[in-house]
């Protein structure tokens, strides 16, 4: 009995040594491949561009350029804080897009781009007959407040700014209201966004002035460098297709005054 019970032992410590592999080929896992609908679409409030409506609609110039790309429909478009968005349009194997951006020689091969949506222009604003700036060399000699991860900060550092000279905050009114407290001597941002976004926060936009012109560009879309070339170039050709369609043109002029 002894001797059966260590043979059934040493048996069943054999089952369960590790079997031979098996030589039946498994076919490799293969990746999706990724297309135009796939793509994430990630903005900011940049009135008259892009922007969240009262009841939290995508509206803008930009985002009515991308529902005429797909024939009108409503693309997940995510609201973010621009440093958000422009921390994840740079993510490395994120498939997503970021709009609207200004296109300069900073940024032009962080990202892959398709458009132009516009003309774009930032500048440094202030006070209405206050300071005044009457050159580049000045630009050193004073404080902004500015969109964290925006194109001011860019531009003011460009033109030889210091870092502790600006004032980085999350939105326009934080921006507005620091310039209007008299804890900076000026924002930085671009012109048309200013006065539309002041409008609608209840400020009156006569009261400041452009003093010094940071850019003068273009925005477009931008998208993270994993979007494949040959999606680029699907997506210009779309854009090219329906920018100076009449309808497209009818709905820009009668929203924004285009």
């Amino acid at each position: 009995m002894y001797k059966i019970g260590i043979l059934l032992f040493f048996f069943i410590i054999g089952c369960k040594k590790e079997s031979p592999k098996s030589n039946k080929l498994v076919a490799p896992k293969t990746e999706k491949k990724m297309g135009i609908d796939d793509i994430e679409w990630m903005t900011e409030e940049y009135p008259p561009y892009n922007f969240g409506d009262e009841k939290g609609v995508n509206q803008g110039i930009a985002v009515e350029y991308l529902k005429a790309m797909f024939k009108g429909s409503d693309k997940d478009i995510q609201l973010l804080p621009w440093a958000r968005g422009y921390k994840l349009v740079q993510t490395k194997g994120k498939y997503n897009c970021l709009f609207s951006m200004t296109r300069t020689e900073e940024r032009e091969n962080l990202f892959k781009w398709f458009g132009p949506i516009s003309n774009t222009q930032v500048y440094v604003e202030g006070p209405k007959n206050g300071k005044k700036i009457n050159s580049k060399e000045e630009l050193k000699n004073y404080t902004y407040s500015v969109i964290r991860g925006g194109i001011s900060p860019i531009r003011l550092k460009t033109f030889g700014v210091p870092e502790s000279n600006m004032n980085p905050v999350a939105n326009i009114k934080q921006m507005y209201m620091m310039l209007k407290n008299k804890k900076v001597d000026f924002m930085a941002y671009e012109w048309n966004v200013i006065n539309w976004s002041m409008k609608k926060l209840g400020f009156d936009p006569t009261k400041i002035e452009k003093k010094y012109l940071l850019k003068d560009g273009k925005l477009w879309f931008a998208c993270n460098k994993s979007v494949s070339d040959e999606i680029i170039q699907k997506l210009q050709n779309i854009f090219n297709t329906i920018k100076n369609k009449e309808e497209v043109k009818t709905v820009l002029k009668s929203k924004y005054g285009l």
